[in-house]
């Protein structure tokens, strides 16, 4: 079509709050302030200028498309730990009705940046379906004292997980991303920062042959002297040990 514009690959980043919907009319005012402050002091500890982003917010979310020159790895290995330290320093005095915790995700590839409403191009669909996956809200809720989760695609994961000093394999765990609703299937890796997802599962799986083998439904826990039935608590950072919502599985 004549005057249809060429798309460029870009490196995208979406954020998104959790809990948001259930919170006051003035307490949306107020996230939305430091979901802002935040990202602006996190990309500023990254040493990248949030003015040169093209942006779309959604009030609770937003997803941007960074300058050519910016590469995955500052986005995801400085970036997003920025935006996580941030966070913790402030929701760690605050009761659990202020605590601001975020969704991340990361992918790149083609994208229009003169589409009308938005950001024409699969490349940008498939990070808004990476960012409201169910399995990465699940990740988020399974930690209570985490700040943000993060998924990202196949090839953000193999190039980060490539380059010295990048992010340690280790961090991630490989799930299937699905969304019936809109005929979208693909594989992440998760990543919920400042915890251990994997061992997480370990402690799960650890878990489960005293269940069989008591007859008891899912959701009871046998070790030692402790019987428990529903999700218990290990760790400094209130690691919840039994399934939350499917994660894991």
């Amino acid at each position: 079509m004549e005057g249809e514009g060429v798309p460029v690959r870009r490196v995208q980043v979406g954020a998104d709050l959790e809990g948001y919907s259930k919170l006051r009319n003035r307490e949306q005012r107020r996230a939305q302030a430091l979901f802002q402050h935040v990202l602006q002091a996190a990309a500023a500890d990254a040493g990248l200028d949030r003015g040169e982003w093209i942006t779309q917010s959604s009030g609770d979310g937003e997803i941007a498309i960074l300058p050519a020159e910016v590469d995955e790895t500052r986005v995801a290995g400085r970036f997003v730990p920025a935006v996580d330290g941030l966070l913790r320093r402030h929701d760690e005095r605050r009761p659990a009705r202020e605590r601001l915790r975020l969704r991340m995700a990361v992918h790149q590839g083609l994208v229009h940046l003169d589409g009308a409403s938005g950001f024409p191009g699969e490349a940008v669909v498939h990070l808004a379906r990476l960012l409201d996956a169910p399995v990465l809200k699940q990740a988020l809720a399974a930690y209570a004292g985490a700040s943000v989760a993060l998924a990202v695609s196949p090839e953000i994961y193999r190039d980060l997980c490539s380059y010295p000093g990048g992010l340690r394999p280790e961090w991630f765990r490989e799930e299937t991303v699905s969304v019936p609703a809109k005929g979208f299937t693909a594989q992440a890796w998760i990543s919920v920062l400042g915890e251990d997802v994997n061992e997480r599962a370990r402690l799960s799986a650890e878990a489960t042959p005293d269940v069989l083998a008591t007859g008891e439904k899912d959701g009871r826990y046998v070790t030692g002297d402790v019987d428990n039935t529903g999700q218990w608590v290990q760790g400094d950072h209130g690691m919840a040990i039994g399934t939350i919502q499917g994660w894991p599985r």
